[in-house]
C-alpha cells in the first residue's frame, strides 16, 4: 500500500510579543483564528499557505505601531488534516465569566440556565471574551447589578466583536452604541447582535475617536464600557465627558497595571471617583462612577 503525505488543511503562525503588546496584537490580526496563550505568545491559525516574507514584514510593522524595540520571532508550521479537526474546537467553546456564559453557535453542550447567555461567533480573531480586558468588563457589568442603578443610555467604545454591548443589552434595557475602529469589528458585532436577538437596541459605528454624530444623537449616556488602550482613554477623557450624564458610571479597560494610576487621574478630573478595581494577570478593569 502506498504511502500517502499528510494532507495539510491549514498553518500555525507562532509568535512572541511583550505582554503589554498583547491589546495591540488582538486588534491587529483579521485573518484567520488567533489564540491567545497568554504572556504575549500567540497562535494565528490560517488557511492559506504563509508567504515567509510576507508575514515578516506584517510583524516588522507591528512591532513599529506597538513599539516594540526587538524584532518579533515567530515560526510558521503546518497542521495536518487530522489535527485540524480537533485545532478548530477553540470555535467549539462555553465561557463562564461571573454570571455570563459565552459560548459560540456550534457549541454543542449545555448551556447553565443560571447564567446570562450570550452568544459569539468564535470565527473572528479579535475577541470571543477570553481575553483578561473583557473579562474584566464582565466581571465590573455584574458588580454594577448589585447597585441600585439603571442606565437609560448605553456607549461602547472598542466593541470588538460586541461582547459587552450584548451583556449591557441583556441586563438592561435602554439603547446601546456600539463603536470601533474597524469594519471588521462593526461586522462581527452586527452578526453577534443578531445571533442575540438585540438588533433593535444595540447600534453599531465605525469611529476612529468621538467625532462621529452618532455619539451625540444617543447622547447623554449613563454607563460607558471602552475597553482600548490606556493611552487613548486618558486622551479621549475630555471628549468624553461631553457626552456622558451627570451621574454615570464609566468602565475602563485595556489598562496594565502599571498604567491604572494614571487612567484613574484623568478622570479624577472630571470628577469620578473609582470604585473598583478588576485585576486579572498584567491587566486591570477599573469601575468609577460619579
Amino acid at each position: 500500500m502506498p504511502n500517502h503525505a499528510p494532507t495539510i488543511e491549514c498553518w500555525i503562525i507562532h509568535f512572541e510579543v511583550p505582554a503589554e503588546a498583547s491589546m495591540i496584537v488582538s486588534e491587529w490580526f483579521n485573518d484567520g483564528i488567533l489564540v491567545d496563550e497568554g504572556e504575549g505568545e500567540f497562535l494565528l491559525y490560517v488557511e492559506s499557505a504563509p508567504q515567509h516574507d510576507e508575514w515578516q514584514q506584517r510583524f516588522i510593522e507591528l512591532a513599529e505601531v506597538a513599539q516594540i524595540a526587538n524584532r518579533i520571532p515567530f515560526e510558521i508550521l503546518p497542521v495536518q488534516a487530522e489535527d485540524w479537526v480537533a485545532k478548530t474546537q477553540i470555535k467549539n467553546f462555553c465561557l463562564e465569566i461571573g454570571r455570563f456564559v459565552i459560548y459560540d453557535p456550534f457549541y454543542q453542550g449545555e448551556v447553565p440556565q443560571a447564567h446570562i447567555p450570550i452568544c459569539v461567533d468564535a470565527q473572528f480573531s479579535f475577541g470571543a471574551g477570553d481575553h483578561p480586558t473583557t473579562k474584566g468588563c464582565l466581571l465590573a457589568l455584574d458588580e454594577i447589578t448589585h447597585r441600585d442603578f439603571t442606565p437609560l443610555s448605553m456607549l461602547d467604545i472598542g466593541c470588538g466583536t460586541g461582547i459587552l454591548s450584548i451583556a449591557m443589552g441583556k441586563l438592561w434595557h435602554g439603547p446601546i452604541l456600539a463603536s470601533d475602529i474597524k469594519s471588521t469589528a462593526v461586522d462581527a458585532t452586527r452578526e453577534n447582535t443578531s445571533l442575540n436577538g438585540l438588533t433593535n437596541r444595540i447600534s453599531c459605528i465605525e469611529a476612529d475617536g468621538l467625532r462621529h454624530p452618532s455619539f451625540k444623537e444617543y447622547a447623554p449616556y449613563q454607563l460607558v464600557c471602552a475597553n482600548v488602550l490606556a493611552p487613548v482613554l486618558v486622551d479621549i477623557a475630555a471628549s468624553l465627558d461631553t457626552l456622558i450624564a451627570p451621574s454615570c458610571t464609566i468602565i475602563l479597560s485595556g489598562i496594565l497595571l502599571h498604567q491604572a494610576d494614571q487612567v484613574v487621574a484623568a478622570y479624577a478630573l472630571l470628577g469620578f471617583i473609582e470604585h473598583k478595581r478588576f485585576p486579572i494577570g498584567d491587566w486591570v478593569t477599573l469601575s468609577l462612577s460619579r
